[in-house]
C-alpha cells in the first residue's frame, strides 16, 4: 500500500541535541574558588562550589590524596542522603 501526502511525525531524535559548553575562562581567572549560598525555596540551605584551574593544575589535583578524600566524602554524603530518603518512604 502506498500513502501520498503522509506527513512524518517529528520526534525528539529528529531534533538536534545541543550541549551547553561554557565559555573558556581567561588565564587571569585561574586558581579561583567561588562559593554561592542558597536558601529559601530549598528544603535545606545549600552551597555550590566551583573551582577554576589550569588543566595541568587540575590533573595534579585529581591525583592528590585531598581530591580522593573529597570524592569519598561526597560519596558518603550521597549514601547518607539516599538512606534517609528510603527511611522516609517506608
Amino acid at each position: 500500500m502506498f500513502f501520498r501526502n503522509k506527513k512524518k511525525v517529528k520526534t525528539i531524535s529528529d531534533e538536534k541535541q545541543t550541549r551547553y559548553i561554557p565559555e573558556a575562562p581567561a588565564p587571569n581567572s585561574f586558581n579561583f574558588l567561588e562559593t554561592e549560598s542558597w536558601s529559601g525555596d530549598f528544603a535545606v540551605p545549600s552551597v555550590r562550589m566551583s573551582v577554576v584551574l589550569a588543566y595541568s593544575d587540575w590533573c595534579t589535583l585529581q591525583k592528590s590524596q585531598f581530591y580522593r578524600d573529597f570524592e569519598l566524602f561526597l560519596l558518603e554524603l550521597q549514601k547518607r542522603d539516599k538512606q534517609k530518603r528510603s527511611e522516609q518512604n517506608e
